[in-house]
């Protein structure tokens, strides 16, 4: 496509907004940036503040919103041949698609130029183009309101089909039976929380989670920070088999049977849709960026991330880091449709039986807001200072539904959360 033909399409958007200030609402997938003139962007981007304030857009308030950057010839050119009714919407698309064009060309030529340093790790420029590619695709996402009659069909359908089914699980499930019918499971979008002191089981809950879905075919996704993935995935081993955690472990006195026996359930395991990353100094964002390439490439259904707090951000203050960390991953369960489970740590509690409020989470209280579901671990201890049994998942949030307890036993040998018989 020629320079002029671009040039045009942006002097006839701006003309036309010039003309009727409605016509800024069909260009909901420009910015400002995406004008190959200077001039052009300056302009685009004053309408767009004259507008957010509800005052008029035209040459008088244009000059006076850009000051010293106006310029009278280019803005009384705007409207020169500018017809009364263009099709504002299809110069946007022209516009659109030339910055886009633009910013692939320049992005693969910085890559193609760090090519020529032997000292850039080519993984690390596979893994930044990638991230720029998916920030390509989102920025030219144009997001728009729906009548309630579009939607409610979708409502309709869906409350249909949990009819017709059910004794189905409505989301994906916990792997705590008592749990998924409390809560229905953790459905498309949602983001839950599973939040516990220091060595209370998070992991183990969150592995749980994991290989209950796994197992049944759920395309899965793990981000371990805290350790390696050959460490998590030992964690599987116990319950797919009859080996003890503590053998699992170490396993230098195991008998030839248990040798046998774990080759049968990691070759199990092994066939399970089940992906898992160990990041060191990943962002939320580049988590996002990876986490979205596995669900193009292999359908993921589930994502699980060990843990909020030890994730790499921006911000320095620790406070606002985990609160950008936990909208991200809010934000990626809802624009992908994927079910997120972040664990979180909570503060350790002053007397260990406390039972833990989401006033506990760690640094953040923006994780009780972006939260769908938060459930809690509490695992009371005994006179003598030993586990008493008496363990609860305690569903501290449900955005949509009941709060309460389930009363679960963590069964540390198969490194399992089970329902327990009974509310204590």
């Amino acid at each position: 496509m020629s320079t002029n033909i671009k040039l045009d399409a942006e002097r006839t958007i701006l003309g036309s907004i010039l003309l009727d200030q409605r016509r800024l609402y069909d260009c909901a997938a420009l910015r400002p940036e995406y004008f190959g003139l200077q001039a052009h962007q300056q302009i685009f981007a004053a309408m767009l503040a004259l507008n957010d304030k509800g005052r008029q857009i035209d040459t008088v308030t244009l000059t006076d919103a850009l000051g010293d950057k106006a310029d009278a010839m280019i803005l009384s050119d705007l409207l020169n041949g500018t017809v009364e009714r263009p099709n504002v919407k299809g110069w946007a698309e022209i516009v659109r698609d030339a910055a886009q064009r633009r910013y692939l060309s320049n992005s693969c030529q910085s890559v193609i130029a760090k090519l020529q340093d032997p000292a850039n790790d080519t993984d690390g420029l596979i893994d930044e183009q990638e991230s720029l590619l998916l920030r390509l695709r989102a920025a030219g996402t144009v997001q728009t309101a729906r009548h309630v009659k579009e939607v409610m069909p979708t409502v309709l359908n869906e409350m249909v089909r949990q009819w017709k089914h059910k004794g189905e699980l409505v989301g994906l499930t916990t792997g705590i039976e008592t749990l998924d019918y409390t809560t229905t499971g953790i459905r498309p979008g949602e983001y839950w929380v599973i939040g516990a002191a220091p060595s209370r089981g998070k992991t183990v809950f969150g592995a749980q989670i994991v290989a209950s879905n796994a197992c049944q075919g759920v395309p899965s996704l793990v981000f371990s920070y805290e350790m390696s993935k050959e460490q998590f995935v030992k964690r599987l081993i116990p319950n797919h088999s009859g080996i003890p955690a503590e053998k699992v472990r170490d396993f230098r006195n195991a008998r030839e049977t248990q040798i046998k026996e774990a080759g049968e359930a990691g070759a199990q395991i092994a066939q399970w849709p089940f992906w898992v990353c160990d990041p060191e100094g990943m962002t939320a964002h580049e988590l996002c960026a990876v986490a979205k390439l596995h669900i193009r490439r292999h359908g993921i259904k589930l994502i699980v991330v060990d843990y909020l707090q030890i994730i790499d951000g921006e911000e320095r203050e620790i406070r606002t880091r985990v609160g950008a960390v936990s909208n991200t991953l809010r934000s990626l369960a809802k624009t992908e449709q994927v079910s997120v489970v972040a664990l979180s740590q909570l503060r350790r509690p002053q007397d260990e039986n406390e039972r833990p409020t989401m006033f506990h989470l760690k640094e953040s209280g923006d994780i009780e807001a972006h939260a769908h579901t938060i459930c809690l671990i509490y695992r009371p201890k005994d006179e003598q200072g030993r586990w008493s049994g008496c363990d609860e998942i305690i569903v501290a949030k449900q955005r949509e539904g009941l709060v309460g307890s389930e009363p679960v036993l963590l069964d540390a040998h198969r490194l399992w959360f089970a329902p327990r018989m009974g509310k204590q």
